[in-house]
């Protein structure tokens, strides 16, 4: 704020001969208003809000008191600091000033060195926050076309969602789980589930950066192994140590009745078949993407994917998130509920649904993917 800028003191006094002392002190360091009774003064503050009042106490009709709980309740004039000047000097009397949310007292006789020293003192406050506020709206503003850029740039239109149904539920605006689906020439499809290492912004800038790899490479026909090692390397190579990937990546084949399945610290990905009471689990085999270059990233065995099968990938957001005795949602409890998905007797959009309602009194912590593949 600009040191030339001069703010508005309202005093309020019954007594003009004290309005006229103040003004003499504080004038030309601010503009002063004055009203002599609290009424006036009330007009005044929601017509044209001042910095700073000072109030006194002892006033007919109306005294200090109710004039500053009227100021505190107002939504126009809440905010502006007051400060009792006024010739009553017990602790009672300050402490009930305080507790209707003065800031400071002035005791008269008036000393102008105190008086001066006390609102400069506040007025330096009114110009902090103010000087504040205004770099938290142009962080807010900044932070929100960024995040806008992002979500635009997650909605991939290479992205190609056939024999595949997915939900999404961001902790914040912006996503840091990913999801990627595309078809090589061949008629394979690869499919891959990221979750960055956080959750908003900081982790939502990572998507972008890999899925130009994942759709180019995998249009082009590169064979998963391959685009799984690049897509790793791209990240250690682009993003800080402390960033980096738990990934699902999933090549199914051509004529879809086998798939292969990489799990990079996701929790257990889990194949659900129609008539069995247990999923097959496949658990973690490699670190997160990104933390090294040198992690062997070895090829998969292929896996028979039945007719009556699907196979469901999750970020680890939804089975981590905790209820009111502290229990964790787990693995166990979503076998379950995707097995009676499974067999229709829970919808597939209810799932994350169960999670978020299983967590309402606990914490979650994370973004939430769930993503359903079929023959």
């Amino acid at each position: 704020m600009s040191k030339k800028e001069i703010l508005t003191v309202l005093a309020v006094d019954d007594v003009p001969e004290n309005l006229d002392v103040i003004k003499g002190i504080l004038v030309p360091d601010y503009r002063v208003k004055s009203a002599i009774n609290g009424k006036i003064a009330l007009k005044i503050a929601k017509k044209q809000p001042p910095d700073l009042i000072l109030l006194d106490i002892m006033m007919p009709e109306m005294d200090g008191y109710e004039v500053c709980e009227r100021l505190k309740d107002s939504e126009i004039t809440k905010d502006i600091p007051v400060i009792f000047v006024t010739a009553m000097d017990s602790e009672s009397d300050e402490l009930r000033g305080f507790s209707l949310g003065a800031v400071d007292y002035v005791t008269k006789p008036i000393s102008q060195p105190v008086l001066k020293a006390r609102v400069s003192s506040q007025i330096s406050l009114v110009q902090a926050k103010r000087e504040l506020q205004k770099q938290n709206n142009k962080m807010q503003f900044e932070r929100e076309l960024v995040e806008n850029i992002v979500k635009k740039l997650h909605n991939d239109p290479h992205f190609d969602q056939r024999n595949i149904r997915y939900t999404v539920e961001p902790l914040e605006k912006t996503n840091g789980d990913v999801l990627f689906s595309a078809f090589r020439p061949d008629g394979s499809q690869h499919i891959m589930l990221g979750d960055f290492t956080g959750h908003g912004l900081q982790a939502a800038v990572g998507g972008p950066l890999i899925a130009n790899f994942f759709y180019l490479r995998t249009l082009d026909g590169m064979g998963s192994l391959e685009l799984l090692k690049e897509i790793n390397n791209t990240l250690h190579k682009q993003l800080p140590a402390s960033t980096f990937l738990a990934a699902a990546f999933v090549e199914v084949s051509p004529n879809r009745d086998k798939f292969k399945l990489w799990n990079a610290a996701l929790p257990s990905q889990l194949l659900v078949v129609e008539g069995e009471q247990k999923a097959i689990h496949f658990t973690s085999t490699l670190t997160p993407l990104g933390v090294s270059t040198n992690i062997p990233i070895d090829d998969c065995d292929w896996i028979r994917l039945p007719d009556n099968a699907k196979l469901y990938l999750y970020s680890d957001g939804l089975v981590e998130p905790m209820n009111s005795n502290e229990e964790m949602f787990g693995v166990n409890r979503l076998e379950q509920l995707l097995i009676k998905t499974h067999n229709n007797e829970c919808k597939f959009d209810d799932v994350i649904k169960e999670v978020v309602d299983f967590s309402k009194g606990g914490v979650r912590m994370d973004d939430i993917t769930l993503v359903e593949m079929h023959k």
